[in-house]
């Protein structure tokens, strides 16, 4: 992606993580959709023209690394390559959404077991 795409990533993926932090159908189930959630979220983190934007990323991705850290290293590496290949900027905003749904579903859960 480049500076361009992800400054318009970075700004979408704000947006709907304000509108939709605890919607959304979507979860991240294999390896491959929590290795495009790290590195959406990475490209989120660096790059969006605000502190807000730039939290959001960090913490969505800091929840998808923990659960690559369970995965064979192999396999992360594997799937990483191959995500890298296959990403669309014009599917960014999308995928975002989703990840940013299914942690903040899985932050809801946890609060809600504190209690």
């Amino acid at each position: 992606m480049n500076g361009t795409n992800t400054t318009r990533l970075g700004a979408w993926a704000l947006t709907a993580a304000m509108t939709l932090a605890f919607a959304g159908t979507a979860q991240a189930q294999t390896i491959n959709d929590e290795v495009r959630c790290v590195l959406l979220s990475n490209a989120m983190a660096s790059g969006a023209d605000n502190p807000r934007g730039r939290q959001i990323g960090a913490s969505v991705g800091a929840y998808f690394m923990g659960r690559l850290d369970a995965r064979p290293p192999a396999d992360v590496k594997a799937a990483i390559a191959g995500q890298k290949r296959k990403m669309k900027a014009a599917a960014a905003a999308t995928a975002m959404n989703a990840c940013v749904a299914r942690a903040g579903r899985s932050e809801a859960r946890l609060r809600d077991l504190a209690r």
